[in-house]
């Protein structure tokens, strides 16, 4: 990180595992959804149902964002099965296999 471009960015600082417990507040994790919304026209949403983003040619988002709203459970699994179909998109769009 300290070798990278991006340190200028932020600072890594290393976290002791009793630092870790020493919360005061139960606290929960959040995913972003919705700020990057799926959709179907330009006017309800911000990509596609190809993630193709839809204010630009070829460039295409690929993040919880952009679910239209959250669940309860982890989105991970969804977020890589977006993932791989977008791949999959990408591929067909450049002629390789289907």
């Amino acid at each position: 990180w300290h070798k990278s471009p991006l340190s200028e960015c932020a600072d890594i600082e290393l976290a002791l595992p009793a630092e870790l417990d020493s919360f005061t507040k139960p606290y929960d994790v959040y995913h972003p959804t919705g700020s990057l919304r799926m959709g179907t026209t330009p006017s309800n949403s911000v990509v596609d149902g190809n993630l193709k983003l839809w204010s630009a040619d070829n460039c295409y988002i690929t993040s919880t964002a952009v679910f239209p709203s959250s669940g309860s459970a982890n989105p991970g699994m969804t977020h890589l099965a977006l993932t791989a179909r977008l791949a999959k998109h990408i591929c067909c769009k450049l002629g390789g296999d289907c």
